[in-house]
This record gives C-alpha cells, structure tokens and sequence, in this order.
C-alpha cells in the first residue's frame, strides 16, 4: 500500500526471510531485495509511471501483486 502510489511502497507480511521482486511491463527486473523483516518500505517515486508486478517469495509461497506508479 498504498496503491497506486507516487512514492513509497510499504508491504508487510506475516513472513521472515522475504524475497521482493519489482517488473516492470515489459517483464523486466527493476528492483530485487532479500530480507528477514516483516515489513518493508521501499521507493518507487524513480520508477516511470505505469504498472508494475510484485512478486514476493516466502516460505514456499510466491505472491504476485500488480503496483500502478502514478
């Protein structure tokens, strides 16, 4: 959240030990972090305006969510 966004991109989980993967359109990777937090925040204002795919990978699990930077 929030989305969409203009600047800042805070997920939180109830996982540890979090991959975060960031696509652009294109299919891409923008932007990749590895972290053992169950909240991170990070900055998209870089990021052209458009849809992005997040990925998070925990646990076995993958979650794939769609980010509109405005």
């Amino acid at each position: 959240y929030p989305n969409p966004t203009t600047g800042k991109i805070n997920i939180e989980t109830t996982f540890n030990d979090l991959t975060i993967e960031v696509y652009d359109v294109l299919g891409k990777l923008i932007f990749q972090n590895k972290t053992n937090d169950a909240k991170i925040v990070f900055d998209a204002s870089e990021f052209a305006k458009g849809v992005y795919t997040v990925k998070l990978y925990a646990d076995g699990i993958s979650i794939v969510k769609k980010v509109i930077v405005e």
